[in-house]
């Protein structure tokens, strides 16, 4: 690929990258049920550090589940316990202790002040040092006994442990540290061990049957880590054998595997959050902390409310599902009345606002912007170059409704037109076949009802869902929805029929709340302003931090996925 190609390849994907901010805006503070009870037993704090298993954004389904099926959003909501959520999509054992590591809180998310103040610490963390590396090469190392490349990536994780968990007691000394293990995801058809991998495993004598015994090997190699600390450090931490409970259930009936893995073959689905939740709140009974009767009572009015509002109307039978539910005493035993129930079921919600409890509002209430664009950095990049600072930022309006907008500018639209031609000048057609199935799996979770087959439907479900809308493309353009409609169907791309519209970008709306968080670094807290909705003994997932600078009010929108840094100033 030519170098323009490239660099305009690159300022397409950087642009997509930041207009996701917005996306996780909206995707960010996810759906409550109104009917359900919380326990009040708020005295107790839990923070949750770690990876994109803790961060709980993939898994449950639909997407707007997230903070109410995700594992420590059960834990929080089922005990009453004030619960707060700062792992971090992606993060491997030295993300975290580089992250944890700061001297003070950066902004409104006050992430050190959460742990200071922390009665318990759950962390979900090693699994990236294995998985974002060689893993099918490992794989094969193993085969053939030769663990040496793999151990030098241990011995650093080993050492990321120590610091990690160092930091975490010199921070808070008295908060118990539980740390769960990393589960074995190869369930048969899985496509995590390729294709080479599987192959190289026949040639050496093993079936199909055992490739989740080759990749145990790997697995229990790196949870190792854990339990060899705790041998040189005995009750630094305390383990929470995820990977245990999940060979149980496994060992027990082959396909429930597969019903706990996220169909992109490494996150737990929302059954697989449930079957964590389980196991991590039995070890917060043994603790005491937790008390097991009324929490399970509390499970069981959630999950009976899912029933009614997810599945009525289905083929489940829920009022039989809620008896089986009504005699469960433990939480595993509601995981398997309420998970074989609406097994392969899908549902026929509505949704319920996630973005916030918004009243109607004018759309002459979203027209001028309160707040503009002045810089945007995302993985160290300024992007501000590629975005229409005229068009981009956000708007609040007095009845607690806000608006987000990112639009590109004349030189990323350039950019984007030049790459498809220049693209297109090399072939004429770009081959979408294996990619859509692909991604329609990711689809078919996050939004059960959904196609990209549909795409009308899709767009306007994530209208609906997650409060996302496109500026500059019209899903009620007949002409420019059959192109689209036709590109779903063929599953390829005429390049020369496609074309970037000019100021297209991303539109996030939701309800917000301005607040003061308290920060054991700052006298006066944050002031700050949440986007989206506020979750009983929570917080929502996208926190704006005020602040003055050059004597202009600004707001810093931060992520720390993306290592993005959006600033918006108060327009004049």
């Amino acid at each position: 690929m030519n170098r323009k190609l490239s660099t305009a390849l690159k300022i397409i994907v950087v642009v997509l990258v930041l207009c996701a901010v917005a996306t996780a805006v909206a995707v960010a503070a996810l759906n409550t049920d109104p009917t359900y009870k919380e326990q009040n037993n708020s005295d107790v704090k839990i923070v949750f550090l770690g990876d994109s298993i803790a961060e709980g954004v993939i898994g449950p389904s639909p997407v707007i589940e997230r903070q109410s099926m995700a594992y420590p959003s059960l834990i929080g909501r089922t005990n009453g316990f004030t619960y707060v959520n700062r792992a971090v999509s992606g993060h491997k054992t030295g993300d975290m202790l580089e992250y944890i590591s700061r001297e003070r809180d950066d902004n409104a998310y006050t992430h050190i002040s959460h742990i200071m103040t922390a009665d318990v610490i759950s962390v979900s963390i090693l699994g990236n040092d294995l998985l974002q590396e060689s893993f099918n090469n490992y794989l094969r190392r193993a085969l053939d006994g030769d663990y040496t490349v793999l151990d030098e990536i241990l011995a650093e994780s080993y050492q990321n442990i120590d610091g990690i968990v160092t930091r975490l007691k010199q921070l808070n000394d008295k908060a118990p540290i539980i740390i769960q293990t990393v589960y074995n995801p190869l369930f048969d058809g899985s496509t995590l061990m390729n294709n080479t991998s599987k192959n190289y495993a026949r040639a050496k004598g093993y079936t199909d049957d055992d490739f989740y015994v080759i990749a145990g090997l790997l697995v229990n190699r790196l949870n190792d880590t854990l339990y060899t600390y705790l041998v040189k450090h005995p009750g630094a931490f305390i383990v929470l054998d995820v990977n245990g409970k999940f060979d149980a259930l496994y060992r027990r009936e082959k396909k429930m595997l597969q019903r706990l893995i996220f169909s992109d073959c490494i996150h737990p689905s929302e059954e697989g959050h449930a079957y964590i939740y389980s196991a991590l709140q039995q070890k917060l009974e043994e603790l005491g902390l937790s008390d097991h009767d009324k929490t399970l009572a509390s499970y069981k009015k959630l999950v009976g409310d899912k029933l009614k509002t997810m599945y009525t109307g289905t083929t489940v039978k829920i009022n039989a599902v809620k008896k089986e539910i009504a005699k469960a005493t433990t939480t595993d035993a509601v995981n398997e009345a309420y998970f074989n129930a609406i097994y392969g079921v899908t549902p026929s919600y509505d949704t319920d606002s996630f973005v916030g409890e918004m009243k109607e509002t004018d759309e002459e209430d979203f027209e001028e912007l309160q707040y503009v664009l002045e810089s945007a950095t995302v993985w160290g990049y300024g992007m501000e170059g590629f975005l229409d600072k005229k068009k981009s930022g956000l708007v609040f309006t007095e009845n607690g409704s806000y608006e987000l907008r990112l639009t590109i500018n004349d030189i990323a639209y350039a950019a984007a037109n030049a790459a498809l031609i220049t693209f297109g000048a090399e072939r004429e057609y770009f081959d979408l076949d294996g990619y859509f199935e692909s991604l329609d799996g990711y689809v078919g979770r996050f939004f059960p009802t959904e196609t990209l087959k549909n795409i009308r439907s899709l767009i306007g479900k994530i209208k609906d869902d997650l409060g996302v809308s496109l500026i500059g493309i019209d899903p009620d353009d007949e002409a420019f929805m059959e192109k689209i409609n036709k590109i779903a169907e063929e599953e390829k791309v005429k390049l020369s029929e496609l074309s970037v519209p000019r100021h297209v970008g991303l539109a996030a709306r939701g309800a917000y709340k301005n607040v003061t968080l308290p920060s054991e670094f700052e006298k006066d807290g944050y002031s700050a302003v949440y986007l989206g909705k506020v979750v009983r003994y929570g917080d929502p997932y996208f926190i704006g931090t005020y602040f003055t600078e050059n004597s202009e009010e600004k707001i810093l929108i931060h992520n720390e996925v993306l290592k993005a840094d959006v600033v918006f100033k108060k327009a004049k």
